[in-house]
């Protein structure tokens, strides 16, 4: 009787509990039970375990859901398949190995192996061959090739090494370096560079840039024939990085008029473009004196105007540390001071000699 007692006991308890529930308790229940279904699904699909299936002769120690590491990526990037037929099914591309879609029809080969290094590098060879031009086409700069990395910072060590007397020979009265021995040449062109220096910097007391500086000279069109001027800009040349700029005289673009024929105006680019070639071939007139090895023809331009001067040293990567123009063009020096660049007048050919 007892035990009958108690069950009926538990059941009316039972009941009573069963009538608390409403129907928003069941239905949040309902949702409880249906996100803790929907975050252990994605749980188990980001942790499950990934079996990767290993082609045939990957080796005796390739274990299945684990890619080996001493196989994987191994093959240089120079020994790679071109055509993929070696590649496992699935293979996807890496850092390391390029699929042959990202060269297509092998321009990106083509280009790496025909970069082509500037004329005065020091390490351009004559004929560049790809492993020399890859190797050295990483030089990095800031527009303007490093003084140190010219054949024209050098030169005169070259020349000297050779005992090489490059006057002997020469239609101008001037050298490059005179004596009968490299110990003499050497000493001469210091000794010439010196007494240039002294005209250029010491009238105004300041201390000349330091060997490997840019300075950028503008001489008359009238003097780029002269073997003095071409042995003043040799002795800068080989020491700083040298930028030349051809002051056209009056009566040197008096064919540079505008024209609406456009058939007159290709015809006279033409000439113009063959007289500024003429005007920079002068330089190298005499190559015992003057070589492109050491100024090269880009570093040469021929200008019209002022405003065409300061147009040039402001396209400059680097700011020289000195523009040098011709004397009787103060504009010059007015414009480029008021771009904060520092500038001189002098007459080039009287650098040097009485």
């Amino acid at each position: 009787s007892h035990q009958i007692l108690l069950q009926q006991a538990i059941l009316s308890e039972a009941r009573g509990m069963a009538s608390n529930w409403t129907d928003d308790d069941i239905e949040g229940l309902v949702k409880t039970l249906g996100f803790a279904v929907i975050v252990g699904g994605i749980v188990y699909y980001l942790t499950r375990p990934v079996h990767i299936q290993i082609p045939a002769g990957a080796g005796a120690g390739a274990v299945q859901g684990r890619p080996q590491p001493a196989t994987r990526n191994r093959q240089p990037r120079n020994q790679a398949d071109p055509t993929g037929a070696g590649a496992p099914a699935g293979f996807r591309a890496t850092r390391n190995q390029r699929s042959s879609d990202d060269d297509e029809d092998g321009i990106q080969t083509f280009l790496k192996q025909h970069t082509r290094l500037p004329p005065h590098h020091i390490h351009a060879p004559i004929e560049s061959s790809p492993d020399v031009t890859r190797a050295v086409s990483n030089h990095h700069h800031d527009g303007i090739l490093p003084f140190r990395s010219t054949k024209a910072s050098v030169f005169e060590s070259k020349v000297a090494s050779r005992s090489h007397n490059p006057a002997e020979n020469s239609k101008c009265d001037e050298s490059n370096g005179g004596g009968n021995g490299a110990d003499s040449q050497i000493l001469n062109n210091r000794k010439d560079r010196a007494r240039i220096f002294a005209k250029l910097f010491a009238t105004q007391q300041i201390n000349p840039p330091s060997r490997g500086g840019t300075l950028v000279v503008a001489v008359p069109s009238s003097d780029v024939s002269s073997c003095k001027l071409h042995r003043i800009l040799f002795l800068l040349a080989s020491y700083y990085n040298l930028f030349i700029m051809v002051v056209l005289d009056d009566g040197d673009d008096e064919n540079c008029g505008e024209d609406d024929n456009e058939k007159k105006h290709v015809e006279n680019y033409e000439l113009e473009k063959k007289r500024m070639e003429g005007i920079v071939s002068l330089f190298y007139e005499n190559e015992d004196v003057l070589m492109e090895e050491v100024l090269p023809s880009h570093r040469i331009v021929v200008t019209q105007s002022i405003a065409s001067r300061v147009a040039f040293v402001r396209a400059l990567p680097k700011s020289p540390d000195y523009v040098i123009g011709v004397d009787e063009e103060e504009e010059l020096v007015v414009q480029l001071t008021k771009f904060g660049y520092n500038a001189m007048l002098r007459t080039v050919t009287n650098l040097l000699g009485s």
